[in-house]
C-alpha cells in the first residue's frame, strides 16, 4: 500500500533502513539524552521506542511528528558520517555499510522535504 496517497508526510522505513536503526554503528547516546528531555516526563522511554520499534521490523510506515523527524534525522546524520569511515565490508547484519547509507539517505530525504540536512 502507498501510505503517501493517504498522506503526503507519510514515511516507508524498507527492510534494510529498519536494519540500519536496529544495528547502529555509531553511539547516540547523546541524542537520546537531548531528546529524553525536550520531550519531558516519559521522555526516556518514548526514546527508546523511537528506535527499538525496528527491532524484528522488515516495514514501517508512519507520519513523523517533528520531534520524530528531528530526531531521526539527527541519528541519520551521526551514523551516516560513520558509516562513511568504516571499510567497505559487510556489517554484521549482513549489509554494506553503503546499503546503509543509501537507505538512510532516502529517509532523511523522505523526512525532510528533499533535503538531507
Amino acid at each position: 500500500m502507498d501510505f503517501s496517497k493517504i498522506h503526503p508526510d507519510a514515511v516507508k522505513f524498507n527492510e534494510i533502513a529498519c536494519c540500519a536503526f536496529t544495528n547502529l554503528q555509531s553511539d547516540v547516546s547523546d541524542i537520546k539524552e537531548v531528546y529524553s528531555k525536550e520531550i519531558g516526563e516519559k521522555g526516556e522511554k518514548w526514546v527508546n521506542l523511537f528506535l527499538t520499534i525496528f527491532s524484528n521490523t522488515s516495514r514501517l510506515h508512519f507520519i513523523p511528528s517533528k520531534t520524530h523527524t528531528g530526531f531521526y534525522t539527527d541519528i541519520i546524520n551521526k551514523e551516516y558520517e560513520h558509516l562513511k569511515m568504516l571499510p567497505d565490508s559487510m556489517l554484521i547484519c549482513g549489509h554494506s555499510p553503503e546499503q546503509h547509507m543509501h537507505a538512510l539517505d532516502g529517509i532523511a530525504k523522505k523526512l525532510n522535504k528533499g533535503t538531507r540536512h
